[in-house]
């Protein structure tokens, strides 16, 4: 079984906002692309910019715990200011320092179903 653990977010922001929020994640994606088990990092906004996509692949839960906790962790506060999170999905091996980790947030662990990955 593929150790990877995927978080999906799809939030709602201001678009009176979106250039403030911009300028933090710009910093977190700078942050988190010197962490060795950060596979994807990625962040979408609509054409209004009124909503954001973000997929994130760890190597493993490990990898994902640090990022929450080491490197996400400074930005959490202006993040949670400028967002509404709608959805948080979370899928793969997930440990329970991961868990511990995450909560607070509204995380739906998902189970593989069907399907394949070639990462």
């Amino acid at each position: 079984m593929d150790k990877h653990v995927i978080f999906m977010i799809s939030t709602r922001i201001a678009p009176a906002d979106f250039e403030e929020f911009k300028g933090v994640v710009e910093r977190l994606v700078a942050d988190s692309s010197s962490e060795k088990g950060t596979l994807t990092y990625e962040y979408c906004a609509s054409e209004d910019h009124s909503r954001i996509t973000i997929f994130e692949r760890y190597l493993d839960a490990a990898a994902a715990t640090s990022h929450v906790t080491d490197t996400y962790a400074p930005y959490a506060e202006d993040f949670d200011r400028l967002t509404q999170n709608e959805t948080f999905f979370v899928q793969g091996e997930v440990t329970p320092e991961l868990e511990r980790c995450l909560q607070g947030a509204p995380v739906i662990y998902l189970t593989p179903l069907v399907g394949f990955d070639r990462y």
